[in-house]
């Protein structure tokens, strides 16, 4: 596993000389990390698991936002535990994979844990802001000040 994370940091090679990164190196580095996990091992497959069994709560639950906002805070622990994770994962690695991807500094954990659970706390996110708009959108005041802009609206036409 240790050559495939060397791979991906000469990807990232940045030449002096020239002011350029190698793009293609980038593209095959990227390729090659993809073939060498292991997709069917029993720890990727229980993120995927996970990940799939959060998107499905937030789909149920859209609607209700005390619901979201308490997804959205196990979300952020989830995220601020990642450290943990790791840990516990580099120690145990052979009764949860085949293959030690659970370096020192984290980053198969922060791939497919830590990624996947910013980008489902942003769609919360989104969802509690959109719940909230529509909300002021139906509240009193806002339709008191809406029939009010619109009777103005009349009397100058």
């Amino acid at each position: 596993m240790e050559e495939v994370f060397e791979g991906i940091r000469s990807a990232f090679s940045y030449n002096e000389t020239t002011g350029t990164c190698n793009a293609v190196g980038f593209m095959s580095a990227i390729r090659v990390a993809l073939l060498a996990v292991q997709w069917t091992d029993p720890c990727i497959l229980g993120f995927l698991v996970f990940h799939i069994f959060v998107w499905c709560c937030i789909l149920a639950f859209r609607g209700n936002p005390k619901v979201l906002t308490c997804l959205c805070g196990l979300l952020t622990v989830g995220i601020q535990s990642h450290p943990h994770i790791n840990l516990f994962a580099r120690r145990h690695w052979k009764s949860i994979s085949s293959r030690n991807y659970f370096d020192d500094n984290g980053i198969m954990i922060q791939l497919l844990w830590t990624t996947p659970l910013l980008l489902t706390a942003f769609v919360v996110l989104v969802i509690a802001l959109v719940h909230s708009a529509m909300q002021i959108r139906k509240s009193p005041r806002f339709i008191r000040i809406q029939r009010h802009v619109q009777q103005e609206r009349k009397q100058k036409s």
